[in-house]
């Protein structure tokens, strides 16, 4: 059995992280590489999931930040990762779907996956889907009436046909917007699937 100075037991596998975490917490200031200025601990951000401190203090921190997205900008690329952005958006397909499901990142990707599923169309009326256009999660079973947010539950569909929908049941919604929904089809389906890619790879920013 270990214990420290405070009186704090320590565990043998875990002895020299535990003093290493300890001297952290007891170290008042520190000084930021970048300004070369000594600063209270509380000026430096926390690195996730860890007692470490980041090298930068955090005003230089955020001015990096600041610098690193008004480059990205001036590049036309994505400011949270610097990929490929979307067409009329400041952030990729990743990020535009993480911009929708903030709490649920787990599912960014099985978004993704549904949305090429789908093959970038509406589930409800054959619309095609641009991201960071016309393209929105759906709830087929509403959240209202105990709908989950399980990868089952949600499907990609046109904005303007997700706000008719609302919080009715699917039988309720063809049913009362049976005209409507016929109509983006006929409307759909006057477009080849050659102009629909062209517009697709416009936005994805892939022409």
């Amino acid at each position: 059995t270990r214990f420290n100075g405070l009186g704090i037991y320590i565990s043998p596998r875990k002895t020299n992280r535990s003093i290493y975490f300890l001297r952290i917490l007891m170290v008042d200031k520190k000084i930021c590489p970048k300004c070369n200025v000594e600063k209270p601990c509380s000026d430096f951000y926390n690195r996730a999931n860890s007692p470490k401190i980041h090298s930068w203090c955090k005003q230089c921190s955020s001015q990096k930040s600041r610098e690193t997205r008004r480059s990205r900008k001036i590049l036309g690329v994505c400011r949270q990762c610097g990929h490929a952005r979307l067409k009329g958006s400041s952030v990729c397909l990743y990020h535009f779907v993480c911009s929708i499901f903030q709490k649920h990142d787990s599912l960014v990707l099985d978004l993704i996956n549904k949305l090429k599923e789908q093959n970038y169309t509406c589930l409800y009326s054959n619309t095609l889907l641009l991201p960071g256009i016309n393209a929105s999660i759906d709830h087929i079973v509403p959240r209202s009436k105990g709908g989950s947010n399980d990868i089952s539950n949600l499907v990609w569909v046109d904005s303007s046909v997700n706000r008719m929908k609302a919080n009715l049941d699917l039988e309720q919604f063809f049913t009362d917007y049976s005209s409507m929904i016929a109509e983006m089809k006929y409307l759909a389906s006057i477009e080849t699937p050659e102009q629909r890619s062209t517009r697709l790879n416009y936005v994805l920013g892939l022409n």
